[in-house]
């Protein structure tokens, strides 16, 4: 999990990510990544990902909060 939220954080656009074992949720700036550059960051590190479901997300919504080390944030 932290190799993935590393490839993310080097990504511009992402503001966010929630990372589990068997899923992840990301939250990003339309104006400075895709779908796709997300996926490629994250099966770059060597993990499989895959665009499921894109939603516009409320402000209040994103991860504020990081626990054991932001793994999950």
């Amino acid at each position: 999990m932290a190799i993935v939220k590393s490839s993310l954080s080097g990504l511009e656009g992402v503001t966010a990510s929630k990372i589990s074992f068997t899923e992840g949720l990301v939250w990003y700036d339309p104006e400075h990544t895709t779908p796709e550059q997300i996926v490629a960051a994250i099966t770059s590190s060597g993990y499989g990902a895959e665009v499921l479901e894109v939603q516009l997300a409320e402000p209040n919504s994103i991860p504020q909060d990081c626990w054991f080390f932001g793994w999950f944030c």
